[in-house]
């Protein structure tokens, strides 16, 4: 838990940088499009509105101590975080339906799960479900189906693309939890 709350606080940090920069480009952007151009370090285009690369939203992103952060979180990096607090190491499989390796890799994974009497449990997404896990998924990148990405209690993610079989599977989740 204690890397998933340093990421947390890190992302915290980022997000604080890029709503700073936001309100020096806007209170730029009010003055002129020159001006906006100087504080993004960006060419001023005569008679063309500069506007920023990037906009940053930041309406869902929970702050610290905050009673309601839960409520803005997905329901799946939720129910990670639960499976991580309860000391529960964490299959997290991302695979294409449509793939019979992935559907493979998935069954797999769930039989593992099913079998380690309540110490691993298994989630399943779909790659275009990446963001919806946090931190866990912000430090560790999908590149590929199917990728499993395993969670121990301490936050540490070890990651495995491609055909894995259940034996595979047995010793990450084992070296897993044995990581610090």
């Amino acid at each position: 838990m204690e890397g998933l709350t340093r990421d947390i606080a890190k992302a915290h940090e980022a997000v604080g940088g890029s709503e700073k920069e936001a309100k020096r480009f806007e209170h730029a952007s009010a003055q002129s499009p020159a001006s906006a151009a100087k504080a993004t370090g960006a060419p001023a285009r005569a008679g063309v509105p500069s506007t920023p690369a990037l906009t940053v939203s930041t309406a869902a992103t929970p702050r610290p101590n905050d009673p309601t952060a839960a409520n803005t979180r997905p329901a799946q990096q939720l129910a990670l975080e639960k499976a991580l607090l309860r000391h529960q190491t964490v299959l997290l499989v991302f695979w294409n339906p449509k793939s019979s390796v992935d559907a493979k890799v998935r069954g797999e994974a769930d039989g593992l799960a099913r079998g380690s009497k309540g110490h691993v449990v298994a989630f399943d997404a779909q790659p275009s479900q990446v963001g919806l896990f946090g931190p866990v998924t912000e430090v560790s990148h999908v590149y590929e189906t199917p990728t499993v990405l395993i969670v121990n209690g301490h936050g540490v993610v070890s990651t495995i693309t491609g055909l894995t079989d259940s034996f595979s599977l047995k010793s990450a989740v084992a070296e897993a939890q044995q990581a610090k």
